[in-house]
C-alpha cells in the first residue's frame, strides 16, 4: 500500500470516529431518544385583544390607505356612568 492510500483510510477512519462521537453527543447518552418538550407558542400581540381587526390595522405600513373603523373597533366609553365597586376577595 503506498502512503498515499493509508492517508486515506487514515482520514477516513478519523472521519467516521469524529462522526459517531457528535451523533453520541447529541443524543443525550440514552438509548430510546430524548424526550422534546417544545416551548409554548408565544401569546398574541397585546393590540389583537382591541377589537375587530384592530391588530391588523394598526400593524400596517405607515403610508398605507387610512382605514375605516368597523362597529367592533370602536368600544363605547361613557364617563357619566356610575363606576363599579372594586370588590376584594376575603379570606374565610
Amino acid at each position: 500500500m503506498s502512503t498515499l492510500a493509508n492517508l486515506r483510510t487514515l482520514c477516513a477512519g478519523a472521519s467516521v470516529v469524529a462522526l459517531c462521537a457528535a451523533l453520541e453527543a447529541c443524543s443525550g447518552g440514552g438509548g430510546g431518544g430524548g424526550s422534546v418538550t417544545m416551548p409554548p407558542p408565544p401569546p398574541p400581540p397585546q393590540e389583537d385583544f382591541f377589537g375587530t381587526a384592530f391588530g391588523v390595522d394598526f400593524r400596517a405600513p405607515p403610508n398605507s390607505n387610512p382605514v375605516v373603523p368597523s362597529p367592533g373597533d370602536i368600544i363605547p366609553v361613557s364617563l357619566t356612568t356610575e363606576p363599579q365597586p372594586i370588590v376584594f376577595p376575603t379570606s374565610g
